[in-house]
């Protein structure tokens, strides 16, 4: 059990009167792991169900023309129903845990404004998600003229053509799809359940009756919060995370620690061993550094270069290639899953900036390379005769 302030309004409205609540403590933290556990079954196991399901049932046929059935935006919408209602949940289980200094700093960081676009992120990640798992069933659809003119197009390219011709006779351009898709479920969604599994700890360990939750308790459920499609909580998480890794080291000397600052401003002291005397637990501060970088670059990885890059290059191929085949509908469906996978690549780059410093910058120029790749792809589509642009060979004649 914790105090946490609830506000009181006086008769002019202002809330001057702060009074405190008791607050269970436990019971917070399971209804925070409950709802970002809840909603990460429905996108990383329902939602691949329902799509599979598209393959063997007739009404929800998927078609070269119109790309998947206009009918089942609507279980996406419910998905997104639940993502609000779970993004509340575990907002306000949060907000129970921090302490009234703690919440201050929240909103100097501008962490409570900054929650609406994170929602929305978090929004247009599930649009992302089926759009994209959805792809490989229209590629199969469109199979007839599609892996012929792409196996065409790779023979013109030095190098690695031929070796990916050999390949793609195999595969077909759908397979590619569908390993792609297969690759983004199983690495963000089946793993990053089960490390939620794994890693979600019991309420009584999470909270300690002296120092409260934990740094490491709110980067785990920062992770989790990502694999649940909720970057606002990933981000207030990842900032609780950041706050608590400074935690007061009893054994070390206040003097030698002001002594030490007062040494690296003269010059005498380099600023790695001013840290180390400082009174806190460095230990502490490397592991949770190191887990944090880790965590960045993985999150990188796999949702910015296999969730939206490698999609993005696969569905800017697709475009050209049934640009004469497809309809209105899936030419625009398949645009609207390019710009939303586009958009998350960029939010997700600028967000890491700050934590991954010069691999952040490195990062956000290979997608600034890859954008500019694809949207050559696409405007090259309306201007090429035969729709197709390689970068090496530039306008395919078929």
């Amino acid at each position: 059990m914790t105090y946490t302030p609830y506000k009181r309004s006086d008769s002019a409205g202002s809330t001057a009167f702060r009074d405190y609540a008791l607050v269970d403590t436990a019971a917070s933290v399971r209804r925070l792991q409950n709802a970002m556990t809840q909603h990460a079954v429905l996108v990383w196991i329902v939602l691949p169900i329902f799509v599979l399901l598209e393959a063997f049932v007739p009404v929800m046929a998927v078609s070269c023309a119109t790309g998947y059935a206009n009918w089942t935006i609507l279980v996406v919408v419910l998905l997104e129903a639940h993502h609000c209602w779970a993004e509340h949940q575990a907002w306000t289980s949060l907000r129970e845990l921090l302490t009234p200094p703690e919440r201050t700093i929240m909103r100097q960081l501008g962490i409570a404004r900054s929650r609406r676009k994170m929602v929305v992120l978090g929004v247009l990640e599930e649009i992302d998600l089926y759009t994209d798992i959805s792809f490989p069933l229209i590629a199969r659809a469109c199979d007839a003229i599609l892996t012929l003119k792409w196996l065409e197009a790779w023979e013109e390219v030095p190098i690695f053509g031929d070796a990916m011709v050999a390949i793609i006779t195999i595969m077909r351009f759908w397979g590619f799809a569908t390993l792609l898709a297969i690759s983004n479920v199983g690495l963000t969604g089946l793993a990053g359940l089960y490390a939620m599994h794994a890693e979600e700890a019991s309420p009584e360990k999470a909270t300690d009756p002296v120092e409260g939750v934990s740094g490491r308790a709110f980067f785990t459920w920062a992770k989790a919060a990502e694999t649940s499609m909720m970057p606002s909580v990933a981000l207030i998480c990842n900032e609780m995370a950041t706050q608590r890794r400074y935690r007061l080291d009893e054994n070390k000397d206040a003097g030698a620690a002001a002594q030490a600052r007062e040494d690296a401003v003269m010059g005498k002291l380099d600023a790695a061993s001013a840290r180390e005397a400082e009174m806190i637990k460095m230990e502490e501060v490397e592991k949770l550094d190191a887990e944090e970088k880790v965590y960045f670059f993985s999150l990188l990885f796999v949702k910015v270069f296999l969730g939206n890059l490698l999609q993005l290059w696969l569905q800017g191929s697709f475009f050209a290639l049934t640009f004469t085949s497809t309809g209105t509908q899936a030419k625009v469906k398949v645009l609207v899953s390019m710009a939303i996978s586009g958009l998350q690549a960029v939010a997700r780059v600028w967000q890491s900036l700050g934590r991954l410093g010069l691999l952040g910058c490195f990062n956000a120029l290979m997608v600034i390379l890859a954008l500019g790749w694809v949207g050559a792809k696409v405007y090259f589509a309306f201007k090429c005769e035969d729709h197709l642009w390689n970068l090496t060979t530039g306008c395919v004649t078929f």
